[in-house]
């Protein structure tokens, strides 16, 4: 719960660096944060902070699905060994209806 402050860092290919301006997220009901790491992922990733959500699914950049899993705790591992390196939308289906989508890099 509370209160955390993001921003992003760009590395032109020149070398220059630039930043965003700061985001605020306001957590302040204290529902758990989804996230998903390693990214970029070789052979599994985990996701964690799923304590209302109900299924994951997983799309290619192209929007075709790959997976869906019926979440089952707070905490899920999925395999990507097989899948071909690239980009992938993580979609967490919450039990009230919200959707999250997380963006996956496979190497």
């Amino acid at each position: 719960a509370g209160k955390l402050y993001m921003r992003v860092m760009l590395t032109d290919k020149d070398g220059k660096v630039s930043y965003s301006n700061v985001v605020v997220i306001d957590n302040a009901n204290g529902a758990p944060l989804v996230r998903l790491y390693p990214n970029p992922a070789k052979a599994q990733v985990t996701i964690t902070g799923l304590g209302q959500a109900k299924e994951l699914r997983v799309t290619n950049a192209n929007g075709a699905m790959l997976t869906a899993i019926k979440v089952t705790g707070t905490q899920q591992v999925l395999n990507t060994a097989a899948w071909p390196a690239g980009m992938y939308n993580v979609q967490v289906l919450q039990g009230d209806g919200t959707i999250s989508t997380l963006k996956l890099t496979k190497q």
